[in-house]
């Protein structure tokens, strides 16, 4: 919704020639005097100052087509001076939107001198909310942090090794040596020896014998009788 921008600083001026597009912040009614009466505060999204409203718009109030937030065009107005302070007489309008959500911009307040004041809206006002941002939530860490003072942890590819364990075999190696193992028997030729076979254990093995014979025990067999 667009307001006339510059309005009410016009309006403080005198000038009534414009025909703008205002915001009410607040109708308030104004109890104790003969006649009903409803004070505003009037606002063109850039300043807001005091006004009231004139007695024969009461019948827009009390419908509700005005309320507070409501947004009018001032088609007649004038500017009085009471107790020593600039107020706005609405005493024709039209409305152009009767209700709105929230205020409209960041109004200030004009002083008595014309000159805007920081410090916000008038109490019970609410000013406009900002959609606030959700954080985004923190990713998920692989490994939990190492504790304070702890060295750095090397990277590990597939499952970790267990304690005690031998080293696991690799594709295209050379079979490892069992911890505290002997080292493979290596047969003639060069031909490891077949795991798994047992060891003939007790028979000796026969040294001396050449190639292609067999060789005899001590004995009368061995040399065809006695000594």
């Amino acid at each position: 919704m667009a307001l006339t921008s510059g309005a009410i600083l016009k309006m403080f001026h005198n000038d009534t020639t414009q025909q703008p597009v205002i915001q009410l912040l607040e109708v308030k009614l104004i109890s104790g005097g003969p006649a009903v009466r409803h004070r505003v505060i009037v606002s063109d999204g850039v300043n807001y100052m005091q006004g009231m409203m004139a007695t024969q718009l009461n019948h827009h109030i009390e419908s509700g087509q005005v309320q507070s937030l409501s947004v009018i065009k001032l088609n007649e107005f004038i500017c009085n001076v009471v107790q020593n302070r600039k107020i706005i007489i609405v005493l024709n309008c039209d409305v152009v939107q009767s209700s709105v959500p929230m205020i409209i911009g960041q109004p200030l307040r004009l002083d008595d001198n014309g000159q805007p004041v920081a410090g916000g809206l008038p109490p019970g006002l609410v000013p406009p909310q900002q959609p606030q941002q959700q954080p985004a939530p923190p990713q998920q860490q692989w490994q939990q942090a190492p504790p304070a003072g702890a060295p750095p942890q090397q990277p590990q590819y597939g499952a970790p090794p267990q304690y005690g364990a031998p080293p696991q075999q690799q594709y295209g190696a050379p079979p490892q040596q069992p911890y505290g193992g002997a080292p493979p028997v290596m047969m003639a030729g060069g031909a490891p020896a077949h795991h798994g076979a047992p060891a003939h254990h007790g028979a000796p093995a026969h040294h001396g014998a050449p190639a292609g014979m067999v060789s005899m025990p001590y004995g009368d067999a061995a040399y065809g009788g006695a000594y």
